[in-house]
């Protein structure tokens, strides 16, 4: 039996992807578009990998009913959070729970890709 601290939270998070994302069950998907500018507080964010990268599931407080999946901007901040939040050997909820953000309105980059930027109060 190994003393690791961390070994329980990888054992947890394995067994929940393995059963695919236990925060999509029982929501719907939204965008951001109908949200924009709107406060949210992020409740919890489940980290998936894409064949473009890794990206994020997350539900807010205020519509138990649905997810977003992140994209660039907040995936970028979801990172920092779940960088800490496997470092300390916690649930990533208990990292960035309760951050209240906004999403902002899609713009183009100067490459032409699409970005729609996060607001972080």
């Amino acid at each position: 039996m190994t003393n690791n601290k961390y070994l329980e939270s990888f054992r947890n998070r394995a067994k929940a992807m393995a059963n695919g994302c236990p925060l999509m069950d029982g929501r719907t998907k939204e965008t951001p578009d109908a949200h924009v500018n709107e406060r949210l507080t992020i409740d919890d964010a489940f980290r998936l990998n894409g064949d473009n990268g890794g990206y994020y599931v997350v539900t807010v407080r205020e519509y138990a009913e649905i997810f977003f999946l992140s994209g660039g901007a907040l995936t970028a901040i979801l990172d920092d959070a779940n960088e800490v939040a496997t470092r300390e050997g916690v649930p990533i909820k208990d990292v960035c729970g309760g951050l209240e953000f906004s999403f902002g309105e899609k713009t183009k980059t100067k490459n032409g890709r699409d970005f729609r930027p996060v607001h972080v109060y």
